[in-house]
């Protein structure tokens, strides 16, 4: 199945919420609403991943989309989906020439080469 798009007008944010949560999808949602403790608890009850309130489009790799029941699986954008596409690795580097290092076995290779192999 695609997308859904429902567009539908409330007066009662629970109505809107339990009308919305039985579609069984939930990436994401749009709340248009004048009254901001309204569109704040029906974003609260609506069961998606994303909610967005008076816009749309709003993207950008920070803002996580995580799809929410029959929406799908993992997560795109936001540190939850970095979680899922990368591995930890510390990576040490000593960006100190080998020559100033002390104490040193590089130091001590540098002069028995320079001594030559016969030197003892």
């Amino acid at each position: 199945a695609g997308p859904v798009l429902t567009v539908s007008a409330f007066g009662d944010p629970a109505a809107a919420a339990a009308e919305a949560n039985a579609a069984g999808s939930g990436a994401l949602a749009q709340i248009w609403g004048r009254d901001a403790r309204a569109v704040q608890d029906l974003a609260g009850r609506l069961q998606t991943g994303t909610v967005w309130i008076n816009t749309h489009d709003a993207l950008a790799p920070e803002i996580p989309m995580t799809p929410w029941r029959g929406s799908g699986y993992g997560a795109s954008g936001g540190p939850d989906a970095l979680d899922e596409l990368t591995r930890t690795k510390a990576v040490v580097w000593d960006l100190t020439p080998l020559t100033e290092r002390t104490p040193s076995l590089t130091k001590a290779a540098i002069r028995a080469d320079s001594e030559g192999p016969d030197h003892d």
